[in-house]
C-alpha cells in the first residue's frame, strides 16, 4: 500500500513539474450536481454538488487534471474537496493515470484517497477502472477498492441535441481489517447541448440497495474536457 502511495505521488509530481514548464492548457469540465435520496439519507435528504476540472499538457504523452469541489448536504455542512491526477497517454486511445485527493470536512481535513486509474476511448466507446486506497485522518482507518463504468455515445449530427451517451459501472470499497465493505451501481445517461453542455441524469444503489440515490446535472465542457473522474468520496459515492 505505501509503495502504490509512493508511486501514485511520484507519476504525480512529474507531471506537475512537466506541466509547469509548458503549461498548455487542453480543457476542462464544470458541473453542478443535484443529488436526491430516496430516503433521509444521514440526517439529510439532498446534497449538492459544485465541481470544476481543468487539464494541462506538456508533451504528447503527459498530462495534469486538476480537481475541486464544494459538496453541500441540504444546504449546510459544505465540505471540500481538491484532487490532482498525473496521466500517461499509452496510445492514442489509452491513457494510464494516478491520482491523489483530499477531503476536507468542517474546514478540517477528514481523509486522503490516491491509487492507479486507466482509461480507454474509441469510436463513441469510453471506459475506465480505478484501484484506490482511503486514509481516514481523524480515525486512523485504511479503505481499500476498485470501481469502473463502461458507455457508449451516440452522435446525432446537424441537431440542437448533438450526442446522447449511455453508461453503467460500479464501486466497491472494502474496510481493511474487517469483515464489512461499501457497494454502489449506478447508470446514467447524459445528453450533449450544443457545442459545450450537458445534462445527465444518473441512479445509484448504495449498500446492496440500502440507500438510493437521483442525481441531475448541467455541465460545461470546454476543450478536450477532463480525461478521468474525480476520486475523492463524494465523487466515487454521490449522495452517500
Amino acid at each position: 500500500m505505501k509503495s502504490l502511495k509512493a508511486a501514485s505521488l511520484s507519476l504525480i509530481a512529474i507531471c506537475v513539474a512537466g506541466s509547469s514548464m509548458a503549461q498548455t492548457f487542453t480543457g476542462g469540465t464544470f458541473g453542478y450536481y443535484h443529488i436526491e435520496a430516496s430516503l433521509d439519507d444521514h440526517g439529510y435528504d439532498y446534497q449538492t454538488q459544485v465541481t470544476g476540472q481543468v487539464t494541462y499538457a506538456f508533451s504528447n504523452v503527459f498530462s495534469t487534471q486538476i480537481d475541486a469541489s464544494l459538496v453541500t448536504y441540504q444546504g449546510y455542512d459544505s465540505d471540500i474537496n481538491l484532487g490532482i491526477h498525473g496521466v500517461y497517454a499509452l496510445s492514442d486511445n489509452v491513457d494510464a493515470g494516478a491520482f491523489f485527493s483530499r477531503h476536507n470536512g468542517n474546514g478540517k481535513p477528514r481523509f486522503n484517497t490516491y491509487g492507479v486509474e486507466i482509461g480507454y476511448q474509441k469510436n463513441g466507446f469510453d471506459a475506465e477502472a480505478h484501484y484506490i486506497f482511503e486514509d481516514h485522518i481523524t480515525s486512523s482507518a485504511t479503505y481499500s477498492g476498485v470501481g469502473g463504468q463502461v458507455g457508449y455515445t451516440f452522435e446525432i449530427p446537424n441537431s440542437f441535441i448533438n450526442s446522447i451517451e449511455f453508461y453503467i459501472g460500479g464501486h466497491q470499497k472494502y474496510y481493511l481489517g474487517e469483515f464489512l465493505s461499501t457497494n454502489s451501481l449506478f447508470a446514467g445517461l447524459t445528453v450533449g447541448i450544443g457545442e459545450s453542455l450537458a445534462l445527465n441524469f444518473e441512479a445509484s444503489s448504495v449498500d446492496s440497495g440500502q440507500y438510493d440515490y437521483f442525481s441531475t446535472a448541467l455541465t460545461y465542457s470546454f476543450g478536450n474536457g477532463a480525461r478521468f473522474g474525480a476520486r475523492d468520496f463524494a465523487s466515487v459515492f454521490p449522495g452517500y
